[in-house]
């Protein structure tokens, strides 16, 4: 094992580390490292390809693991994973599904004030209900934008009602 690496896996007598829940928002290839965000501070987490195929690890689920300061690139994930010890059952998912289930039309903007989180991490655990066809996701454009100008999620788009989509006094949706 090169120095390097095996410095990154151990840490130094000093060095604290800390187990909090970290939810995974991209896994590179079946066989590749994944990323998360960490609950205690938003920031990064980089997870070894060990650990993240033989834990099968998928965008959207939650992690409790062991946290070090990642010190091969802190700059772009400030944390790094020395093991999971048990995947949140329940979890971040569960409970927007949960508040999708209970109806209305939600952004991750929304949720994420509910649910205390960041809007990265309530978007991303959003966009996994979404690709397991567990809730509908609504689009609007602006022409000429070619980015959405807003997105919306349910769980029942047959009943969702056009009033829901406007804007509320603070401009959101």
């Amino acid at each position: 094992m090169n120095t390097q690496l095996r410095q990154t896996l151990t840490p130094s007598s000093d060095e604290a580390s800390a187990q909090v829940p970290v939810l995974i928002t991209k896994r590179l290839g079946d066989n590749g490292p994944a990323l998360g965000i960490s609950s205690k501070d938003g920031k990064s987490v980089y997870f070894p390809a060990t650990i993240a195929t033989a834990f099968n690890m998928a965008s959207g689920e939650t992690w409790q693991s062991d946290l070090v300061t990642n010190t091969v690139e802190p700059e772009r994930t400030p944390w790094f994973c020395r093991f999971v010890i048990a995947r949140v059952e329940g979890g971040t998912q569960d409970e927007i599904g949960d508040l999708l289930a209970d109806g209305g039309v939600w952004t991750a903007e929304q949720l994420a004030k509910v649910m205390q989180m960041s809007v990265f991490s309530a978007a991303t655990a959003l966009d996994a209900l979404y690709l397991r066809g567990e809730c509908s996701k609504f689009l609007r454009f602006d022409a000429p934008s070619s980015k959405p100008a807003n997105v919306w999620y349910t769980k029942f788009p047959e009943r969702a009602d056009v009033d829901e989509f406007e804007p509320n006094e603070e401009g959101e949706a």
